[in-house]
């Protein structure tokens, strides 16, 4: 009996989507425990882009760089057959930023009630985490189409931009 592909390479992808998913859900626990503090503030609106600028987008960005670390990218990339080259970098630096966005969206999904609560949106909270999907898939994939040249030249150039998003005052 000969074994298929994906009985072969999906230990690798197995490991690194646990990792995906348990960071995910830490995101998730973070958001949940940031929205219920922030609302409890007496001016909460500008609470929540201080919640959403010091606390979640480090913990998206540090996600981004343990999933890269981890090989999430290149682990996908091997479950669909592209070993190397453009596409296959191309498409391992979508999938770990579209990972990292769906972390960032587990974070801001227990916020959006609370958020909407004390600036009186009428929006349905689903419409709003959809246009924020559409987002997060956008710009996976411009940043997909940026980064590929770089990394694939063996530049570390998405860690290296994390950090100075994150720390801007050191990247200068």
């Amino acid at each position: 009996m000969l074994p298929l592909p994906l009985q072969t390479s999906s230990s690798g992808l197995g490991s690194t989507f646990f990792t995906f998913i348990l960071l995910a859900l830490f995101a998730g626990v973070i958001g949940a425990i940031g929205g219920a503090v922030v609302r409890r503030f007496d001016e909460p609106d500008g609470k929540f882009r201080l919640l959403y600028a010091f606390v979640l987008l480090p913990a998206t960005l540090g996600a981004y760089a343990f999933l890269t670390l981890a090989g999430l990218g290149p682990a996908a990339a091997a479950w669909f057959a592209l070993e190397s080259g453009l596409v296959a970098d191309a498409f391992a630096n979508f999938v770990e930023f579209l990972a990292a966005g769906i972390v960032w969206l587990t974070a801001y999904a227990p916020t959006v009630p609370n958020m909407r609560d004390a600036r009186d949106v009428d929006l349905p909270a689903l419409r709003i985490l959809r246009r924020m999907a559409r987002y997060v898939l956008v710009i996976s994939a411009i940043l997909a189409v940026v980064v590929t040249p770089f990394v694939g030249s063996g530049l570390p150039i998405p860690l290296a931009a994390a950090g100075a998003i994150v720390f801007p005052p050191v990247g200068l």
